[in-house]
């Protein structure tokens, strides 16, 4: 059947009723924990090559007639087929990532599990998926946003758009990884940078804290992600086995220690028998706040020494705040509060050398300055004018 393609749209968009969770986590639960996750690790990095490779359409069409059925299909272009000119998306990073917490709760690994090869098995996992789009808030999420004073339909509203907004709005790849090399290449190493953290060794402190170096870790992450951007979205939606990152097979032709790159992955992935606990709902409410535990642990650790990386966007992010939050889990003490005080400097840095190149600066004076309540980081003066910024750790 021919796909004809069209914005986040719900199960109950096409039915007008919904599944029950408890129906959702029975049918999951039929499916191998670790064919559920190299799946849903497969949408969403197709998800980043979509949209790096501005084919999300194309992306979306290919998600639909993998996974749904002929009628679900059939009804998808009977109510949105010439609507608009983009595919209407019934798949997206927070449901993966939502899956990926459910299916942590209700899979396993046992023999008697399914895997997902057999086009009944893609269609019995399609629907897990498009049933679950109905349940990304709960009731009370709703009336605490549809009832009462309005203030407070304001505050329960926040965090629900913060999520969908953080997940639908990731860093630029492409802008992390240049940033990445400017901030600990370049800037972290100069001589203004130098005179901050004084006797400080930052990236001494690094090494002895993780058995790996900055410089190591940035470049681990940049190589996990060339290995997956070398294939092509038609490949990868064939070849679920190109998701998976054997180590020592994966670095076999290049010159990288074997050993630093087994502490690079232990440093930032969870291992298949601790994911249950780790991704479990701690929170009250809905089942899409706060996926800090994949942040933090984007690859997942295999039985047999194999990884996969659970979201990619969070595995690129490692280029941005990766080193902040590393040092935050694994420094304490003086050593914690001298690398974060480095870290703050490094990027305030970073800052003032954009400004200097966009307004051709001619004087910076860093220091605090106070008028009447207004706090000022950094004064400089550009063009006869005077321009005043602040800028705290990695907010603007």
């Amino acid at each position: 059947m021919v796909i004809e393609l069209f914005p986040l749209l719900r199960y109950s968009d096409l039915y007008g009723t919904k599944v029950p969770l408890n129906e959702i986590e029975s049918l999951l639960s039929t499916f191998r924990l670790t064919d559920v996750m190299l799946r849903l690790g497969q949408i969403n990095l197709l998800f980043v090559k979509g949209r790096n490779d501005d084919h999300i359409n194309y992306v979306q069409g290919l998600f639909i007639s993998n996974f749904f059925d002929e009628s679900t299909i059939g009804l998808i272009n009977e109510k949105y087929s010439g609507r608009s000119k983009n595919a209407p998306v019934f798949f997206s990073r927070l449901q993966t990532l939502v899956l990926t917490r459910l299916a942590a709760q209700v899979c396993s690994d046992s023999s008697d599990k399914r895997a997902i090869h057999s086009l009944e098995e893609k269609l019995d996992f399609g629907r897990c998926c498009l049933w679950i789009t109905d349940h990304f808030e709960t009731e009370e999420d709703v009336k605490a946003i549809s009832e009462g004073p309005e203030d407070d339909r304001f505050r329960s509203l926040a965090p629900q758009i913060a999520t969908s907004r953080e997940l639908s709005y990731p860093g630029n790849t492409i802008h992390l990884i240049a940033r990445a090399d400017i901030l600990f290449s370049d800037i972290a190493k100069s001589p203004a940078i130098s005179k901050k953290r004084r006797d400080f060794d930052l990236f001494g402190a690094f090494l002895s804290a993780t058995g790996i170096s900055i410089d190591h870790f940035r470049d681990f992450v940049l190589f996990v992600y060339t290995g997956f951007e070398a294939h092509t979205i038609q490949k990868m939606i064939d070849d679920t086995s190109l998701f998976v990152v054997h180590p020592q097979k994966f670095i076999s032709k290049t010159e990288i220690d074997g050993q630093n790159f087994d502490k690079f992955t232990k440093l930032i992935s969870i291992t298949i028998d601790r994911i249950p606990e780790a991704l479990k709902v701690t929170l009250p409410g809905a089942i899409h706040r706060n996926f800090s535990a994949i942040n933090s642990r984007p690859l997942l650790a295999l039985a047999n020494g194999a990884v996969i990386c659970l979201d990619f966007d969070y595995l690129t992010e490692k280029l941005s705040t990766g080193v902040y939050w590393t040092i935050v889990d694994h420094f304490s003490g003086q050593d914690k509060v001298k690398a974060q005080g480095i870290l703050g400097y490094i990027f305030e840095e970073y800052v003032n050398s954009i400004f200097r190149s966009v307004y051709k600066i001619r004087l910076v004076v860093m220091g605090e300055f106070r008028h009447n309540i207004l706090i000022s980081q950094t004064l400089a003066v550009s063009r006869g004018g005077l321009l005043i910024w602040e800028r705290e750790a990695t907010n603007l």
